[in-house]
């Protein structure tokens, strides 16, 4: 027998792959077939090259088969006149074959194909532009690097404190991290920071070193207030070091001057040098081995004009009728020279009426006669000597109480939950209430003094009667008219109901990609109510985002641009009011997710966006020939190919990887719901 050459195995296996490719030939003439196809490996990938020969060629065609296997796979479709492509789903320690196919519109087509290649181990390519910067608040430094390889499996981050002679491993990261936040700094001490890739290879270099000194925390929450014995200065202590804090005072335009100290662990200071009708400004300096001036370690600065009052003065109602019988009458509002509720007690008067300090209002024992009572309330601000004020209560005899509120209200069907102004039983806010008749779509929700409009109640006017209870009075019923409007549809419902302002979230650097002076996205999905932060001064960009938290999202965008209102009303499993809305609406179907509080990968955030908005929102803006890492076997597929299209998704690089089975983060979450709410900020005029 004779033995069959390479070349023959060649071709053989060109054919083979073709076949697999395109199961049906033409028999057009072919283009010319492409030569000279070399293929290397880096750090991104395998890197295809070859010489065009076609001039009359639509398109060409990557194919892969993969060891010995007899069906190889189609990595996408490029342009007529290509010569480069590069693959990045490679995996290292796998042996692959390529084929380049050269195709016409007619079907007809040619090809050259490469020898089987073994991806090695390869050492993954080192981290470059590593940056950090101090989270003020909290103390943390934030470190963010550029990601340069395909390969790697996750990253080190190295710290060095100033008196140390080595390195330790500060955290081990997951593949793709582009930033890391280090909580456990210690203030008033240097640190150096870098960053390695990890990979079948081994490691990477080590990126360039960043050195942060901690310093440290400054008082927060300073605030002022002027006594008859001087200003009082009050502030948290935000560190843990210190051993004093020092005090600073300006008077008007003039210099700050160190006037006193305090030990460590202060939180207060009386100035008793302040003179009346002056207006001082106050800092104070968190201070450890003399340090005292130093520009990161100064509170904020208040201003405060010392009161020439003698004594401190309480205003407030001095006379209120009431009829027997109520428990909880709110008085009105107590102050101490200007400062609003004050700590009270009640000095002397009937043992029948006692002073409610939390809610700064008098009770009223059932069963007091009717007459008039004076009783003296003893008021104290901390810092003034107490103040005291008489209040001369007439009780009247019993009767009918009368309820009083809004009598009309306008509202859209399909709302929920519709807040309505307060009502009252003589004056008393919030009464026990019942609904006595109307329709049976409009039900009074008494825990929150609000009615409740179930979807789909047509428009129209509906009276409803109102009961209301006080525990005493005979009942008092009110009769509300009730108008449903249509409501209304469409993009022009989203507006903006916050204020975002630059730096408002100490983890967020506005300098990035999401911040306010680049894409900002966390600003948007802020201003317009659709994300908020996980506190008031942190957002967590790099967090992930949980199935149930990216049903949430699209279904307040899906009520608001449908109704013009996101409200629901939760229930005891918080998401599940926005579960059933994705499903009743399909957003979701019923079976989609097992586990509502795991993290959703970018692929699972793009299919449940796609249905956030009608097909019609999501236009044509950009041409998707393919896509590196998505084909027609990736999960959402067609959503993903959505919102590429409609510009809502443009990948991490010029060719687009999505990355779909990545965990989506805060950040990137901020960025969808962001270009799904405002199309002028989608991406447009690209092809991929």
């Amino acid at each position: 027998m004779k033995k069959i050459s390479k070349k023959l195995i060649s071709m053989i296996l060109t054919m083979l792959l073709v076949l697999t490719l395109f199961p049906t030939i033409a028999l057009a003439a072919p283009p010319i077939a492409p030569s000279n196809l070399v293929v290397t490996v880096d750090s991104r990938g395998v890197v295809l090259t070859w010489k065009d020969n076609a001039t009359d060629e639509d398109c060409y065609r990557i194919g892969r088969v993969e060891g010995n296997s007899a069906s190889g796979k189609d990595l996408g479709m490029l342009p007529a006149n290509s010569t480069t492509f590069t693959d990045t789903t490679a995996q290292a320690g796998k042996t692959y074959r390529y084929s380049v196919i050269v195709e016409k519109a007619d079907g007809s087509y040619d090809s050259c194909s490469s020898d089987r290649i073994t991806l090695l181990a390869t050492t993954p390519s080192t981290p470059t532009n590593l940056t950090g910067v101090l989270v003020t608040v909290t103390g943390g430094v934030q470190l963010s690097w550029t990601d340069n390889s395909n390969f790697e499996d996750g990253f080190v981050v190295l710290r060095q404190h100033d008196s140390a002679s080595g390195s330790t491993t500060l955290a081990t990261l997951p593949l793709n991290t582009t930033s890391y936040t280090d909580t456990t700094a210690l203030e008033e001490e240097t640190y150096k920071y870098c960053v390695r890739a990890s990979g079948g290879g081994g490691f990477s270099a080590l990126s360039n070193t960043v050195s942060i000194k901690r310093p440290m925390s400054a008082p927060i929450n300073m605030w002022a207030a002027s006594g008859t014995n001087g200003i009082k200065l009050g502030w948290y202590d935000n560190s843990k070091i210190e051993d004093s804090f020092a005090i600073f005072r300006k008077e008007g335009s003039g210099a700050f001057v160190h006037i006193n100290s305090t030990i460590a662990n202060s939180t207060t200071y009386t100035d008793t040098t302040a003179q009346a009708g002056k207006t001082y400004t106050y800092r104070v300096s968190v201070s450890k081995h003399g340090v005292e001036e130093s520009t990161d370690h100064y509170s904020k600065e208040v201003t405060v004009t010392m009161s020439a009052t003698t004594a401190p003065t309480i205003t407030g109602p001095t006379a209120m009728t009431l009829a027997a019988g109520y428990t909880a009458t709110t008085t009105g509002a107590y102050t101490i020279n200007g400062t609003p509720a004050p700590t009270a007690t009640k000095e002397s008067g009937n043992a029948a009426i006692t002073w409610d300090n939390a809610n700064k209002k008098f009770n009223i024992a059932a069963g007091l006669a009717a007459g008039t009572y004076p009783v003296v309330l003893k008021a104290t601000n901390g810092v003034n000597p107490d103040a005291t004020l008489t209040f001369t209560l007439t009780v009247a005899a019993g009767g009918a109480p009368t309820i009083t509120g809004p009598t009309t209200m306008t509202l859209a069907p399909g709302y929920t939950a519709i807040t309505t102004e307060a009502y009252t039983i003589n004056g008393t806010p919030a009464p026990t209430a019942t609904k006595e008749s109307g329709n049976a779509a409009i039900t009074w929700d008494n825990a929150n003094k609000r009615f409740n409009i179930a979807a789909g109640l047509a428009a129209g006017t509906y009276p409803v009667v109102l009961k209301a209870i006080n525990g005493v009075n005979p009942d008092a019923t009110l009769t509300f008219t009730l108008t449903v409007a249509a409501s209304s549809t469409g993009m022009s419902n989203f507006t903006k109901v916050n204020t975002y302002t630059r730096g408002q979230f100490t983890d967020v650097n506005e300098t990035l990609w999401y911040g306010y002076d680049q894409q900002k996205v966390i600003a948007t999905a802020y201003e317009y109510g659709l994300m908020l932060g996980t506190s008031n001064t942190l957002f967590d960009p790099t967090g992930n985002v949980t199935i149930a938290q990216a049903i949430t999202m699209a279904s307040r965008v899906h009520k608001i641009y449908s109704t013009g209102n996101g409200d629901f009303v939760q229930d005891s499993v918080w998401y599940q009011v926005y579960v059933d809305y994705a499903i009743a609406n399909n957003i979701i179907a019923a079976n989609d997710f097992a586990n509502y509080n795991k993290a959703a990968t970018r692929a699972e955030m793009a299919y449940i966006f796609s249905k956030a908005l009608p097909a019609t929102e999501f236009a044509l803006q950009n041409t998707v020939n393919s896509l590196p890492d998505v084909n027609n076997g990736t999960p959402y597929y067609s959503a993903i190919l959505t919102l590429y299209k409609a510009g809502v998704l443009a990948g991490s690089d010029t060719q687009g990887t999505f990355n779909p089975s990545n965990n989506i983060t805060r950040a990137e979450a901020a960025a969808i719901i962001s270009r799904v709410i405002l199309p002028t900020t989608r991406f447009s005029g690209k092809t991929f």
